[in-house]
């Protein structure tokens, strides 16, 4: 984002980039996702998520996969979901938390040749 620098001066991303905009945390301030169109080792492209907090713009959320859903929440953050694909009928599916001011993969379903495992992540801290 430092090519752009009217990022930030404005409520919202610059004309020249494509994103979704989703309210993540009810507080009526739209979040923006973004496609990152690279090799990510998880078959293919995947998303970046950014927020305002008072008049910054911030990271929140990177390397989520390239299909997401938002589970509803009453309150606070949405938990999101996403999905990759990989080769030879590898599929994973990613929750992710939001934790200590951005979004954390708290765990990862596989499936590899129609067998499911569970992967539980511990969340990195600094």
């Amino acid at each position: 984002m430092q090519n752009y620098p009217e990022w930030g001066s404005s409520d919202g991303p610059p004309a020249k980039l494509m994103a979704l905009a989703y309210d993540l945390n009810h507080d009526g301030q739209v979040e923006y996702f973004f496609l990152v169109n690279a090799l990510s080792g998880r078959g293919g492209d995947y998303h970046i998520v950014y927020g305002k907090f008072g008049t910054i713009w911030k990271l929140i959320a990177e390397d989520v996969g390239n299909r997401i859903c938002a589970l509803p929440a009453k309150k606070g953050w949405m938990p999101l979901v996403s999905f990759f694909s990989g080769g030879g009928g590898s599929h994973a599916k990613a929750h992710h938390e939001f934790r200590d001011g951005r979004y954390e993969m708290t765990g990862v379903d596989h499936l590899e040749n129609g067998i499911v495992t569970h992967e539980k992540r511990v969340p990195k801290r600094n």
